[in-house]
C-alpha cells in the first residue's frame, strides 16, 4: 500500500546541498541524507530485488522521530549567523553551493511528507529519478 505524497523537481546539484542544510538544522544526524539515498527496506524487498535508480527508505518509527525535530526547527532562519556558518560548512565540504530557494523547497516537501506520514503511522520511500 503506497501513497504518493510529494514530488520535487530539482537537479541533484541543488537537491543534495539543500538536503544537507535541512539535515544540519534538524539535528545534524545525517539520517536525512543517508536514508534518502541509501537505506533499503530489507523487510519489504528481497536482497536480489532489481532496483533501478536511487532508492531511500525511512521506517515509520524514524519518520516520527525526525518529524518531531523538523517541527521544532522548521522556522530556523538560515540568514542569521548560525545559519550562515552551517551553509559555509556545507559549501566547504562539497562542490555545490546552497541555494536558499532549493533549501525552502526541500524543507517544505520533507516537512509535509514527514508530517502526513507521522499522522498515518506510515513509512516513507524516496525515489530519485535522474
Amino acid at each position: 500500500e503506497a501513497i504518493h505524497w510529494q514530488s520535487i523537481e530539482i537537479n541533484l546539484r541543488g537537491f543534495e546541498p539543500a538536503l544537507q542544510l535541512w539535515d544540519a538544522i534538524a539535528g545534524n544526524s545525517r539520517l536525512l541524507l543517508i536514508a534518502s539515498f541509501n537505506f533499503f527496506p530489507h523487510k519489504l524487498l528481497p536482497p536480489d530485488a532489481d532496483i533501478s535508480g536511487t532508492f531511500g527508505f525511512f521506517p515509520a518509527d524514524m519518520v516520527k522521530d525526525l518529524y518531531t525535530i523538523m517541527e521544532e526547527k522548521y522556522d530556523f532562519d538560515i540568514s542569521n549567523l548560525e545559519g550562515q556558518q552551517i551553509i559555509a560548512e556545507i559549501e566547504q565540504d562539497g562542490i555545490d553551493e546552497v541555494n536558499p530557494e532549493a533549501y525552502e523547497l526541500v524543507r517544505d516537501k520533507y516537512f509535509v511528507t514527514f508530517r502526513d506520514a507521522t499522522e498515518q503511522g506510515k513509512s516513507i520511500v524516496v525515489l530519485i529519478e535522474q
